[in-house]
């Protein structure tokens, strides 16, 4: 008995050396990715199992290992104990990466609509003003894309201004001068 709690143990710490070396994120089901309609919810449960199951495996393998050999408990009583605990370590985590992981949220922050063209040059080619939208335009994939954009900090930009799109939100480029974003530099 005490080989089945020590090889648990090393398997959820395993497991969850893995989820802190690839991330959470990464570990959910491809197959849930860009899924219309009730995908948030599939998406969270397939960030959660990991976790769980690392949570599960290392409870149920340090709590018997603990009492079989450590306190001398014989198998069975120890059997139903790290059972007890690897449940309420099992509830326990579901509910922490049920808190920490926003539905909402993108399986992989880097898929984020928003943010796929950030840091990229465009022209202003509409001046931009404080009270309405101006218009840039940039190249993305070999083609020229013209889209009405916004200046992030609210400042007037002047039509030929050089600048760079900080994200793209509900079809309207927002923008950062390139004297700005050099200046950071």
């Amino acid at each position: 008995m005490l080989v089945l709690f020590v090889l648990s143990l090393l398997t959820g710490f395993a497991l969850g050396l893995r989820l802190m070396l690839r991330g959470v994120l990464k570990e959910s089901d491809p197959t849930t990715r860009g899924a219309p309609g009730g995908a948030a919810q599939r998406r969270v449960r397939a960030r959660v199992v990991s976790p769980v199951a690392a949570a599960v495996l290392a409870a149920f393998g340090l709590t018997g290992a603990v009492l079989v050999r450590g306190l001398g408990w014989s198998a069975r009583p120890s059997l139903f104990a790290a059972l007890a605990v690897s449940a309420a370590a099992a509830m326990l985590a579901a509910w922490v990466c049920s808190w920490a992981l926003d539905p909402r949220a993108p399986v992989d922050p880097d898929d984020d609509p928003r943010y796929v063209v950030q840091g990229l040059p465009a022209l202003v080619t509409r001046a931009i003003a404080a009270a309405r939208a101006g218009e840039v335009t940039w190249r993305r994939d070999g083609r020229t894309e013209v889209t009405p954009a916004r200046s992030i900090d609210g400042a007037d930009v002047a039509e030929g201004t050089d600048v760079v799109i900080e994200r793209l939100e509900d079809g309207v480029a927002w923008i950062e001068t390139w004297g700005q974003v050099e200046a950071r530099l």
